[in-house]
């Protein structure tokens, strides 16, 4: 690895609002484009949030799509979204707006999409392999749909209440991603098998107390960028449909599923929006008169969210005379594999400077551990210029919460 190293502390993450993100202190900030990857990352000598903000909120402009695109199907047919990458009560009642659906996987977020439902009314659905239980249970006694994943998940339906259901069923689709985001190929661990379909549809005629078949779904992966894929699946899901249906089952809902990604490279790529996935497979919906329902996912509020750091040391500090110099930003937990990025051009930071993240606003602040007892940070919220905390950062305090009243054993 070339040139100097250097250690970057977590100090807050960013929330979403109508104009944009800023996190930091002090009245003046200063920043410098980092090629080859202008936008992404910047340092600052001295963080303004100010600085921060963009002159368009992505969330704004990721709802106006949808939005549009919902009002231009016809003939009965209608578009909502499912939502999961980021877990906010202030995000879900910006996608309300969007005649939003959430799509939840665990016990945990079944609670909490209920909560958030009750209050922004919200629809769910409960998606997802390895479903508990407690999370049909808890899901069929809020009447909402249930994505079956398995044989597995059937059995376990079979037990609860009347439940309103769709099969997600494996098409085969190639989505072109990377392998560990893409879960619509043979040999996922998600969906039916095609050549299983059958089995279902008998066990769902054979117990029409306890399970009402309301649509199919599918699911290609993430961060796709072709929307030609979406077609295929589309084409595929449809012929199934055509199968169910002409054996009298009443099929309302074809959820086509998503992932659509972002530029996250700024390299200033046109990728497909919402509109864009609607208008691929519009004419197939609506021939067929079914309700379409997609899944967004990280495009509507990836580029939402700034992640910002604060420099702690530079390992090997480069000559004072160098404009800039070659860094690998890395975090301060007990892994190699605990870096931001390798091998990227900065001006040479002083202790203390910020390090901004841009498009951190799908999967940072969801996926982020306590390893190392490191407490996760705040969020913030921008809206008109005022900054609002919509969570709290963690402390030793809460931490030490889960021990209390448990007994001590001393050695």
């Amino acid at each position: 690895m070339r040139g100097s190293a250097w250690n970057a502390r977590s100090a807050g993450i960013g929330g979403i609002g109508r104009m944009g993100i800023r996190i930091g202190h002090g009245q003046s900030g200063r920043f410098w484009p980092i090629p080859p990857y202008p936008g992404r990352f910047r340092v600052d000598q001295d963080l303004d949030w100010r600085d921060l903000i963009p002159d368009l909120d992505p969330l704004w402009n990721s709802m106006g799509s949808v939005i549009g695109s919902r009002e231009s199907l016809v003939c009965g047919a209608s578009c909502t979204m499912i939502i999961f990458a980021k877990s906010s009560r202030l995000v879900f009642s910006h996608c309300r707006f969007a005649c939003c659906i959430s799509l939840f996987y665990t016990t945990t977020m079944v609670s909490f999409c209920f909560c958030l439902a009750a209050i922004l009314k919200i629809r769910c659905i409960l998606n997802g392999n390895g479903k508990l239980l407690e999370d049909l249970i808890l899901a069929a006694k809020e009447v909402v749909f249930v994505n079956v994943d398995s044989e597995f998940d059937l059995e376990n339906i079979l037990d609860v209440e009347k439940v309103q259901i769709l099969l997600h069923i494996n098409p085969d689709v190639d989505p072109q991603v990377h392998p560990y985001v893409a879960t619509g190929n043979k040999n996922s661990k998600f969906g039916i098998r095609n050549e299983k379909l059958q089995w279902f549809l008998d066990a769902v005629k054979s117990h029409p107390n306890e399970l009402q078949l309301v649509g199919a779904h599918c699911h290609l992966g993430s961060t796709i960028t072709k929307v030609d894929i979406f077609m295929d699946a589309a084409v595929l899901m449809v012929n199934y449909i055509n199968q169910i249906r002409a054996q009298d089952f009443n099929i309302d809902y074809l959820n086509i599923g998503g992932g659509l990604g972002i530029d996250y490279h700024h390299t200033g790529a046109i990728l497909p929006t919402p509109m864009d996935l609607i208008n691929t497979v519009r004419e197939l919906v609506v021939s067929r008169d079914l309700n379409l329902i997609i899944e967004p996912g990280r495009s509507l509020i990836a580029n939402t969210c700034c992640f910002v750091n604060r420099v702690t040391e530079s390992v090997s500090p480069p000559s004072s005379t160098a404009e800039t110099s070659t860094f690998a930003v890395a975090g301060p937990v007990c892994e190699s594999a605990d870096f931001l990025w390798k091998e990227r051009e900065f001006p040479t930071p002083a202790k203390g400077a910020g390090l901004v993240v841009h498009d951190a606003g799908a999967y940072c602040m969801s996926m982020a551990s306590t390893y190392n007892l490191k407490m996760r940070p705040p969020e913030y919220w921008i809206d008109n210029g005022a900054v609002v905390k919509i969570r709290h950062g963690e402390t030793f305090e809460d931490h030490m919460k889960f021990f209390q009243g448990l007994s001590t054993f001393a050695g």
